[in-house]
């Protein structure tokens, strides 16, 4: 598909070197479709730049081209490179799909109650010893598996809390990816916190590639981090599929409109959707995400793992993270939960979705 502009205004000095440079130059003279011709037959060429008859290509490109001549137009001939990396990082692809010269630049916000007691006791009381316990492992499982993941080559932190007893330990153990003022405490003892979160205005505006949105709580697990590796950032991504079994007669399994239900404690949204106009707080720690995303037009979603589980990793084991100071159930093991209040058919649902495998096989699409 050609588009409208050029990669640059320069143009490289000689054909260059097509075996490991980084752009060159055809010669003038040239059709566009010889022009295509030659960076087939060039390695290092991903794209280039037709204007005047002059063809120069390039191995990445700005996904805002720059505008010259009227006839002036720019090609994509290949896909990104999977292994090529920027000072160790994978590169990133714009919002076209684009190879980009540069690495990713992300922002990760941490939304919601931090410190936060063992919940199995029924003590939900924040900032307790317990809850720090838990949130250290927390915190150390973000640090290793997010904030320093080698797809995203810079990340600012931003974190909308409860203030408790340890804010301090929580300023140092996140400062080397806090910006100023990027952390927010909200003055509560208990859980309180709201149900549609506020997004910092910092994240909108294109400043970043994309937002990565969790729960201060979420142990994450390595495989978080392999997901990560290889998921399609340039779509909305959900950690995966959940199921339930109804408490209530009318409670459903599915979206009030029919469309599958999504784990609501982690939330991807890249750049070309990051607008306050799509009301993307609604689509985190909401079960019913998709009903919203839906509704905010033709939004591309895709899920971190490819299964069904329980959002609840007391009920349900998941691979890629658990909860602090929340008990994990242990992988194949059934606990059908909250048994006081469990009728046959719900135990016989818990049943049927736990042990039947044709059943972790997620129907998103």
């Amino acid at each position: 598909m050609a588009r409208p502009g050029v990669c640059d205004y320069t143009t490289p000095p000689a054909r260059g070197d097509c075996a490991a440079g980084s752009s060159g130059s055809f010669g003038p003279g040239l059709q566009l479709d010889q022009c295509i011709q030659h960076c087939h037959a060039c390695e290092r060429c991903r794209f280039v730049s037709h204007q005047a008859r002059a063809c120069n290509w390039y191995a990445a490109c700005r996904a805002a081209l720059y505008r010259s001549a009227v006839d002036a137009v720019t090609v994509r001939i290949r896909a990104c490179e999977t292994s090529p990396r920027c000072t160790g990082r994978f590169k990133w692809k714009d919002d076209h799909g684009w190879c980009s010269s540069r690495c990713a630049k992300v922002a990760v916000l941490l939304s919601g109650e931090a410190f936060r007691a063992n919940t199995d006791s029924g003590d939900r009381t924040l900032g307790t010893q317990g809850g720090l316990e838990g949130q250290r492992i927390a915190s150390a499982s973000h640090i290793a598996y997010l904030l320093t993941h080698e797809r995203f080559e810079h990340v600012d932190l931003f974190v909308d809390t409860t203030t408790t007893a340890h804010d301090g330990w929580l300023a140092a153990t996140y400062a080397k990816w806090l910006q100023p003022g990027s952390l927010r405490l909200r003055n509560a003892t208990k859980l309180a916190f709201p149900a549609v979160p506020t997004f910092p205005g910092a994240v909108y505006g294109g400043a970043y590639d994309g937002l990565l949105v969790l729960r201060p709580d979420m142990v994450l697990k390595p495989a978080l981090a392999a997901a990560l590796t290889h998921a399609d950032l340039s779509s909305v991504n959900f950690p995966f599929e959940v199921f339930s079994c109804p408490v209530r007669p009318m409670a459903h399994e599915v979206t009030p409109f029919g469309r599958p239900r999504v784990a609501d404690g982690m939330l991807w949204v890249p750049r070309k959707w990051l607008k306050p106009s799509l009301g993307i707080e609604r689509w985190f720690r909401n079960h019913d995400a998709m009903d919203a995303i839906t509704s905010s037009g033709n939004v591309r979603v895709r899920l971190l793992l490819g299964e069904q589980h329980n959002s609840n990793p007391l009920y349900d084991n998941n691979p890629i993270y658990s909860l602090a100071a929340r008990s994990e159930i242990a992988a194949g093991e059934l606990r059908h939960g909250y048994e006081g209040i469990f009728h046959q058919e719900q135990r016989e649902c818990w049943d049927r979705k736990l042990r039947a495998a044709s059943n972790r096989t997620s129907r998103f699409s």
